[in-house]
């Protein structure tokens, strides 16, 4: 009687402390849903910052203390870069140095050469995961395995989201999950 009391405790508990982050889920989805600036607006303004020769490899929006931004991180050669712009205004807000692109991603130059081999963009990884999903991208990153270069996109529908993954040789989607 007494355990079985503990575990409907715990599970209680466990329910109220799941509330407080689904509600910032919530906050985060429909101050998204109002930022003027697209996630693909935003990396434009990131590589353009870099001069136009940088290459965005993560890109994510944050809605922290009623402000809302997107830090995207930007290689240049074999350095990465991380630009805060604003949603509301797409100006790039901070500008912070990350290191080499290997010590960033954990990869190495084998791989970073891929990346930069990879005939798909993050921009256009974007769109076809954007119009795949039927919604906004909120989030993308690139990854890599043994198939290669692929990236990972979080389109926001409604007030649910869809990854998306792609693939960066022919920038087809290879899956869809909810």
């Amino acid at each position: 009687m007494n355990t079985k009391l503990g575990f409907t405790a715990t599970l209680l508990a466990a329910g109220l402390l799941a509330t407080p982050a689904f509600a910032a889920d919530s906050d985060d989805y429909k101050a998204f849903s109002q930022a003027s600036t697209s996630l693909t607006q935003a990396i434009q303004a990131a590589e353009k910052a870099q001069g136009g020769q940088a290459r965005a490899v993560d890109a994510e929006f944050e809605h922290d203390d009623g402000k809302s931004q997107y830090e995207i991180k930007v290689m240049n050669g074999d350095q990465v870069m991380t630009y805060h712009i604003d949603a509301a205004t797409g100006q790039s807000t901070k500008a912070e140095e990350q290191g080499r692109l290997a010590d960033f991603l954990g990869v190495n130059k084998v791989d970073a050469g891929k990346l930069n081999g990879a005939k798909t963009t993050l921009i256009q990884a974007i769109g076809v995961a954007e119009q795949n999903a039927n919604g906004k991208a909120m989030e993308a990153e690139i990854d890599e395995d043994s198939g290669g270069i692929h990236y990972e996109v979080t389109v926001l529908v409604g007030d649910d989201t869809r990854e998306v993954e792609v693939d960066g040789s022919t920038g087809e989607v290879l899956k869809t999950e909810r």
